[in-house]
C-alpha cells in the first residue's frame, strides 16, 4: 500500500533556464526519484531544454531518461536567447518574456500531464519564478519554493578567516556561529547583517506566510505594514 501511494506521488520541478539554476534543480530531482520512489518530471525553458537534448527531434519533445521525465516550458525564447546591444530593454529582456509566455505554456504542460492520467501532486520552483506558485494554485496543486542560491560567506568562514588575521590564545577557541545561522536561508546572515532575512518580495507578496519561520513572517508583516503607511504622491 505504501509503495503504491509513493508511485502516485508526482513531482514537477522548474527552474530557469539556466546552468547554475538546471544543475542544483536536477540534482534535486534525481534525489526525489531515487528516494521516494514516486514519479518526477524536469521543466525547464525550452531555450535550454534545446541545448540539454540536442538530438531531438523538435526543440519541445519530450524526453525521458529512465530516472526523471524532461517536459520543458515555452520561455518567450524557444530558439535560444539573442542579446541585441542596441535593443536590449526591459521591454524586450528576457526577464519580461519568460513572465510573459512562462505561466501560460506551463499550465498547458500540467494539463497535457493530466490528460494522460499523471497528475502534478506536488510543483517544486526555484527562485526568480514566484509566478510558478500562481500557476499550481490555479490547478489545486501545493507549490514549494526551493532555495537553491549558495552562500557567498558563511559565519564559520567568517570565524576562519577573523581568527587568521587576529589569532586567538591558544587557550582561547575561536567563536562559534549563531546557533540559529544554519537554519537562516543561504547568505542570509553575515556580521555585518545580523537581522533575519526576507524573502524577495515578489515571492511573498500576496501570498500566505503560513510555514515560513516566525521571524521571517514578522519581518514580512512589518514590511507590509510600512507599505501601507507609506504616503502616496500625486503625479
Amino acid at each position: 500500500m505504501e509503495q503504491l501511494r509513493r508511485q502516485q506521488q508526482h513531482f514537477l520541478v522548474v527552474t530557469q533556464p539556466a546552468q547554475g539554476h538546471i544543475n542544483p534543480s536536477r540534482h534535486l530531482a534525481r534525489c526525489l526519484a531515487r528516494t521516494t520512489g514516486a514519479r518526477v518530471t524536469f521543466s525547464t525553458g525550452i531555450s535550454a531544454h534545446r541545448r540539454m537534448f540536442p538530438s531531438l527531434s523538435s526543440h519541445d519533445q519530450e524526453f525521458s531518461d529512465g530516472l526523471l521525465s524532461y517536459i520543458p516550458y515555452s520561455d518567450g525564447s524557444n530558439d535560444g536567447i539573442k542579446r541585441n546591444n542596441n535593443k536590449d530593454t526591459a521591454a524586450n529582456s528576457p526577464t519580461l518574456r519568460i513572465k510573459q509566455v512562462g505561466p501560460r505554456t506551463l499550465s498547458a504542460v500540467l494539463d497535457r500531464l493530466s490528460a494522460r492520467d499523471e497528475r502534478v501532486t506536488c510543483v517544486l520552483y526555484t527562485i526568480l519564478l514566484p509566478w510558478v506558485a500562481d500557476v499550481a494554485r490555479a490547478h489545486g496543486v501545493p507549490a514549494v519554493l526551493c532555495w537553491i542560491q549558495p552562500p557567498p560567506r558563511s559565519p564559520s568562514t567568517t570565524t576562519t578567516s577573523t581568527a587568521t588575521a587576529a589569532p586567538s590564545p591558544p587557550s582561547q577557541p575561536p567563536p562559534t556561529p549563531a546557533p540559529r545561522a544554519h537554519r537562516d536561508p543561504a547568505g542570509a546572515r553575515s556580521p555585518q547583517n545580523p537581522r533575519p532575512p526576507l524573502l524577495p518580495r515578489h515571492h511573498v507578496r500576496g501570498r500566505s506566510l503560513r510555514g515560513l519561520p516566525r521571524r521571517v513572517q514578522g519581518n514580512a508583516r512589518r514590511n507590509r505594514a510600512r507599505r501601507g503607511r507609506s504616503p502616496r504622491h500625486g503625479g
